[in-house]
């Protein structure tokens, strides 16, 4: 069944093509390959998909995925025929969305909530216009869908997700940082727990959120310190500081000196980089 939306390969997410279909005992598809990604989404029945990593068995509440060019045989038994339906997509955002859910030709059988699920395509299906209106609400349609995964599949152990999220929550503290920002509302923004996030973070940079929001405000005050001529008071309030003094003791001992100290460096070496940001 054809679905309009921005068939543009630089647009982030192209539907193809949405169906739904009640399996005849017996059914098999393949050995075939397409050209774009696809996902079922099984109602009832039972079945095994095959493509290069191995066999896979599939049943009710499960999804399986095929990815472009790769070759694949998948199948229901006589006694127990499957229902499902499916979404045929591309688009430049594709293979993020698949890895923030876990989902690969190595991990290609996922949990699904085949109600939720259904409705999506359903509406995705009723969508035939190629008006920019119908675009953008298909384009919303599948990160619903892809949201939904997530919530079912994120505690796989798939480290590329992983550091996927923890990009994101650096990104997003990074931004927000000078604001009076809780460590909840960082989880709450990347999809998880402040326990879960807490452990990956530390687990992958050696720091702590605490510390990365810390190293950031003073990133930003040295700027400011370089850049502008803005009272030190000012600078502390600007950055998420609510105590000029608590800043000043935080910024000598992250920098080795007073942020007075630091400007007055900024006059005497202008032109000189006198002080870099950490990594995150």
């Amino acid at each position: 069944m054809s679905v309009s939306s921005d068939k543009s390969p630089q647009a982030p997410v192209c539907v193809y093509y949405c169906g739904h279909e009640q399996c005849r005992s017996g059914h098999r598809f393949g050995p075939a390959s397409r050209n774009h990604h696809l996902l079922h989404f099984v109602a009832r029945g039972s079945g095994t998909l095959k493509n290069t990593y191995g066999e896979f068995e599939i049943s009710a509440g499960n999804g399986f995925y095929i990815a472009p060019g790769e070759t694949t045989v998948y199948g229901t038994g006589m006694y127990d025929p499957w229902e499902y339906c499916w979404i045929g997509f591309g688009g430049t955002d594709a293979h993020r969305l698949l890895s923030l859910a876990g989902i690969s030709s190595a991990n290609p059988v996922f949990r699904c909530d085949y109600g939720a699920v259904k409705d999506i395509t359903d509406r995705l299906s009723g969508k035939r216009e190629c008006s920019p209106d119908i675009q953008l609400s298909a384009i919303s349609d599948v990160y619903t869908l892809f949201s939904l995964l997530c919530s079912l599949n994120s505690r796989r152990e798939n480290s590329a997700c992983d550091g996927d999220y923890v990009q994101r929550a650096l990104a997003f503290m990074r931004e927000i940082a000078y604001y009076d920002i809780k460590i909840e509302q960082i989880a709450s923004y990347v999809g998880l727990n402040r326990s879960h996030l807490y452990r990956l973070v530390q687990a992958q940079t050696g720091k702590s959120l605490k510390e990365h929001l810390i190293q950031f405000r003073i990133d930003r005050a040295s700027e400011l310190l370089k850049g502008t001529d803005l009272e030190i008071s000012q600078i502390a309030y600007s950055c998420g500081f609510n105590d000029a003094n608590h800043f000043s003791r935080l910024f000598r001992s992250r920098t080795g000196m007073s942020p007075s100290q630091f400007r007055a460096l900024r006059t005497e070496n202008e032109g000189i980089d006198i002080y870099t940001p950490a990594e995150p």
